[in-house]
């Protein structure tokens, strides 16, 4: 696989051709590939978390776990709980004319997926999208951002350990490629990042009518009411993926996370200082 775009192409092929011979993957393959990428995100915690630091020029351990590698641990375990819901048919009523009738809505993958990454939380907003696609029966091509490239090497070598190419392929490379990626035709797309690269990505998938899914950048402040105390220190914190200000009155000695994706007691506090945090 090469970042190319002929690699694109060849890619796209193989994983359409095998999505026609297997077009609804059964329950236990889905949860089996599920699995399979939480062990591999356990396993390779560490190897990401210096990539991303590297891509950054430096960025904290503990951030780079607990974005962008807890949060898709947690992800999986929610799928695997509700996945036998999620793919149950669903009754509809019928209208007055077909009184006869029983009508059901039947959960059916699309086919293969495109994932178009952005690069400031780089595993996250790829293995996100790369999880529900999965849950959902579908294939997936993976174009991460030219900004990540360490963390595109890492991504790639682990998720090729675990899927084969005609499943799951990730590619890197510059404007160039992306603008071939988002011209292809895939049968989703689901881009992050700026409203203006947004706005092109939309224009390219129109050319063959592919959906499209946007994640944009925006503003995204907290609110609190009355004399509430934020359960983190003053300064940057996180809400869905996007960074934003917390200012509290007076804020807490202690840093609240979860050390363990796998467990459901309640959180435990870690010194601000050197703390740490591996996916279980």
């Amino acid at each position: 696989m090469s970042d190319s775009l002929d690699g694109l192409n060849a890619t796209l092929a193989r994983q359409r051709e095998a999505c026609l011979a297997l077009p609804y993957p059964e329950a236990a393959q889905r949860r089996h590939d599920l699995r399979a990428l939480r062990v591999g995100l356990q396993r390779y915690q560490d190897q990401l978390s210096q990539a991303m630091s590297d891509d950054f020029g430096r960025r904290s351990e503990f951030e780079c776990k607990m974005l962008d590698l807890l949060a898709p641990a947690l992800q999986i375990d929610h799928a695997l709980r509700h996945l036998k819901g999620w793919m149950k048919p669903r009754r509809r009523h019928a209208d007055l004319m077909f009184l006869t009738n029983s009508a059901k809505v039947v959960y059916q993958p699309k086919g293969v997926v495109g994932v178009i990454a952005a690069w400031n939380f780089p595993i996250i907003e790829a293995v996100g999208p790369l999880i529900t696609a999965l849950a959902a029966g579908n294939r997936v091509m993976i174009k991460m951002s030219e900004y990540s490239p360490r963390s595109t090497v890492v991504l790639r070598r682990m998720l090729a350990e675990i899927f084969a190419e005609d499943q799951v392929a990730v590619f890197g490379g510059g404007v160039e490629i992306g603008q071939a990626f988002a011209g292809l035709p895939l049968d989703h797309i689901v881009f992050t990042g700026s409203p203006a690269v947004g706005k092109e990505i939309m224009r390219a998938a129109s050319a063959n009518l592919t959906p499209v899914t946007l994640e944009l950048g925006g503003k995204s402040p907290p609110s609190s009411r009355g004399r509430r105390r934020w359960p983190w220190p003053r300064g940057r914190s996180r809400t869905a993926r996007r960074s934003t200000v917390a200012r509290p009155a007076s804020p807490p000695t202690t840093r609240w996370c979860r050390v363990s994706a796998s467990t459901r007691s309640s959180p435990r506090p870690c010194s601000r200082s050197g703390a740490s945090i591996r996916i279980r």
